[in-house]
């Protein structure tokens, strides 16, 4: 009895020692400089966590646009110690990313950019320095530039005709059109698509459909690995609102594991791409300009040594590889389902505008009377 007692008590010890520290800690990281306007109901140390707990099922985007309409397009809330700042206007949003860009340049740490970020070597992840700079130059000139865009051209051209003529085989049997209506996954379609365009570009592969001899098994797991990979960084992680080594360690809510099982499977994929180039260009003489894909420039730019901030040539070229795939499919895909949906909703901007339709029908007397 004694021992359950003494127990009890010790718990109660640690949870009043753990308040009070958090609370320190909480007036240690408060900013000193005047902010922006911080919307009410804040509680000490856990700030406005209830509120945006997701229990009302509103969404995120119009719980923060009911709130700008109250405190302003500029304001702040707390979810645990990070202060967030909110902005929703063409002249704030300017004066951030823009005449301050280098003040908002810097990352806040996560455990999703420790454990499936390559301890932060991703491009998006990365804080403002000489590493985050040389990757981005390398990123412009190497897969954005519209030299490079135009030397690629044929890759967005044949997997684009691929992709279309794989929606084509859905709607039709025996080559013929069928005058039934078909129903189609366009979300799927798309996300294919995105997929193996970038994933072609950067690494020479389809990812979106298994080519001849490829591994099915391992395109299915990376598209997986993928999905996860977006969902566990959008979720709330207790470590991220209260930054103590409590939180990491113990994993309370099993995000850690399903962090380290999904950045085994990404790392793996990506480890077979980054060994197939390397061999590759032992046995090839690749000169420089004429590389294939992304991984052959960075391999060709980089050394075996330290690229920079302690990140090896493997991990640099491993890591950015990753942020190319996930910032250009999955991203792209999103915002063309959106699209597709929007038409769909509203049905009328599909139609032909009537003076198109007269000029088509013009187009037609006219060939006639020839």
């Amino acid at each position: 009895m004694e021992d359950y007692i003494f127990s009890h008590f010790n718990a109660i010890l640690l949870l009043i020692a753990f308040i009070f520290s958090s609370i320190f800690i909480w007036k240690l990281l408060k900013p000193q400089n005047p902010l922006p306007p911080e919307i009410s109901g804040g509680w000490p140390v856990i700030g406005h966590l209830l509120q945006f707990s997701g229990a009302d099922d509103i969404p995120l985007s119009r719980k923060l646009a009911t709130l700008a309409d109250k405190y302003g397009p500029v304001f702040t809330f707390r979810l645990g110690l990070p202060c967030i700042l909110v902005v929703s206007s063409y002249d704030a949003v300017k004066d951030c990313l823009s005449t301050n860009d280098i003040a908002f340049a810097a990352r806040p740490a996560s455990l999703a950019g420790e454990y499936i970020g390559y301890n932060n070597a991703m491009l998006f992840l990365a804080n403002y320095g000489p590493y985050w700079r040389k990757i981005r130059k390398i990123v412009l000139q190497e897969v954005l530039s519209s030299s490079r865009l135009e030397k690629l051209k044929f890759v967005r051209v044949s997997e684009i005709q691929t992709s279309i003529n794989e929606l084509y085989s859905l709607i039709s049997v025996a080559g013929e059109i069928v005058d039934f209506p078909v129903k189609v996954n366009v979300t799927n379609w798309i996300e294919k698509l995105t997929l193996s365009l970038i994933v072609k570009m950067i690494a020479g592969k389809s990812y979106g459909r298994v080519e001849k001899g490829g591994n099915e098994e391992e395109a299915e797991r990376f598209k997986k690995a993928l999905k996860d990979f977006m969902f566990i960084s959008m979720e709330f992680v207790l470590w991220d609102a209260f930054p103590i080594a409590l939180f990491k360690w113990i994993d309370f809510q099993g995000h850690v594991k399903f962090m380290k099982r999904t950045f085994k499977d990404i790392d793996c994929v990506l480890q077979n791409w980054l060994d197939e180039h390397l061999k590759k260009k032992e046995r090839v003489d690749v000169v420089d300009g004429n590389e294939q894909d992304f991984i052959d420039v960075m391999l060709s730019m980089m050394s075996n040594e330290d690229f920079a901030d302690g990140h090896s040539r493997e991990t640099t070229i491993k890591a950015t590889a990753l942020s190319m795939v996930l910032d250009a499919s999955d991203t792209t895909a999103i915002h063309l389902n959106w699209v597709m949906a929007t038409l769909l909703n509203h049905r009328d901007v599909m139609k032909k505008s009537p003076r198109r339709a007269r000029h088509k029908s013009w187009q037609k007397q006219m060939g006639r009377r020839e």
